[in-house]
């Protein structure tokens, strides 16, 4: 949980009020609900699977990109997960593809600004 987690001892407490972790019948490690049911997730082929034991499904089902899917717990996570899509911290945004700080204009050269005694 390091790799997802900017506090793993957050993550466990958040994780522990309604998720477990768990071994599946062949001794994999897996993801259940505190009732001992399997953590289950939709795909893109709207099937439902069992949650992989992998960060980025992780991530995924914790703050998904689709805003309709946010919850009110999906804010908390956002606050303990690294690299989440959470919005509001003053970048620019880069809505063109294949944006690149290189492709902006450069300022005109300002004038030297000489600090210290002269």
């Amino acid at each position: 949980m390091e790799s997802i987690s900017i506090d793993p001892k957050l993550f466990k407490a958040l994780w522990a009020e309604a998720h477990k972790f768990a071994l599946d019948e062949q001794g994999r490690p897996c993801f259940q609900t505190l009732d001992g049911k399997p953590v289950m997730v939709k795909g893109a082929d709207g099937n439902e699977s069992s949650l992989s034991f992998d960060g980025k499904a992780i991530v995924e089902y914790l703050c998904p990109r689709d805003t309709k899917l946010h919850t009110v717990d999906t804010k908390r996570w956002a606050h303990v997960l690294v690299g989440t899509r959470a919005s509001g911290s003053g970048a620019t945004s880069t809505n063109g593809a294949g944006y690149t700080p290189a492709d902006k204009a450069k300022p005109a050269d300002a004038p030297a600004v000489q600090f210290g005694l002269r």
